[in-house]
C-alpha cells in the first residue's frame, strides 16, 4: 500500500519597527539562540537562524508528531520498532501509547520516544465501563499530546483509539495484521470458517 510522509520546511523572514538597523553584534547570537529556543518550544526543528542588522531569517523544519497506539508493549517491541526508526530517521516526534510491561526496555533504543503508558486498556477484558474509561483517557491524552497523526494497531486501538482520534479532530490510520484472535484459537468462529 503506497504511503506518504512530508516534511514540511518553514522559512520566516521579518524585519525590525520601520527597518531601523535594531540587530548588531552585540545582540544577534542571544538574538538567534533565542529564537532558535522558541522554534523548539513550538516542536519545530530550527535548521538556521540568522539575519542582518534589520532583519531576520529563520528556516524551520515543520514538527509532524505521529502516534503508535497497540494494547501492549510487547506487540510494540516484536513489530513496531522498524516502524519507530523509520519515523525517526525521517525526523519526525514518536509517541507511542500502550500499556507499559517488562518490554518496555525498547525505549532505551530511542532516546527521542515517548512512551505513554496505558492504564485503561485491557486486551482481553469485554467489560463495557472499562472500554468506555479507555475511550476518554485516549481523548485526555491525545488532546494532551497533539499528534498530527495516529495509526492504531490491534483491535481495542483500532476501534475505541479511533473513536477518540476522530472527537480530538486528529486524522488516524487503523492497521489489521495478521488472521486475528478468532481465527487462531479454536472456537465457534475457527469451526464456522474451516
Amino acid at each position: 500500500m503506497a504511503q506518504s510522509l512530508v516534511k514540511n520546511y518553514i522559512h520566516l523572514v521579518f524585519s525590525t519597527k520601520h527597518r531601523f538597523p535594531y540587530i548588531d553584534e552585540s545582540i544577534e547570537n542571544e538574538l538567534f539562540n533565542y529564537l532558535g529556543g522558541v522554534c523548539k518550544k513550538l516542536e519545530c526543528q530550527p535548521i538556521i537562524v540568522g539575519g542582518y542588522l534589520d532583519h531576520v531569517h529563520i528556516l524551520c523544519l515543520l514538527s509532524k508528531k505521529i502516534a503508535l497506539v497497540a494494547n501492549s508493549t510487547w506487540n510494540i517491541y516484536n513489530f513496531r520498532q522498524n516502524v519507530i526508526a523509520k519515523l525517526i530517521k525521517e525526523d519526525h516526534q514518536v509517541i507511542v501509547y500502550a500499556p507499559i510491561d517488562e518490554y518496555i526496555t525498547y525505549t532505551d533504543n530511542y532516546p527521542s520516544l515517548k512512551h505513554i503508558g496505558l492504564r485503561t486498556l485491557d486486551r482481553d477484558s469485554t467489560n463495557p465501563i472499562k472500554d468506555l474509561l479507555l475511550i476518554f483517557q485516549l481523548v485526555r491524552k491525545y488532546k494532551k499530546e497533539k499528534p498530527d497523526l495516529i495509526i492504531h494497531y490491534t483491535h481495542k486501538p483500532n476501534i475505541y483509539g479511533s473513536l477518540a482520534a476522530k472527537w480530538c479532530g486528529i486524522k488516524s490510520v487503523s492497521v489489521i495484521t495478521g488472521l486475528g484472535y478468532g481465527f487462531i484459537r479454536k472456537g465457534w468462529l475457527n469451526t464456522l470458517m474451516t
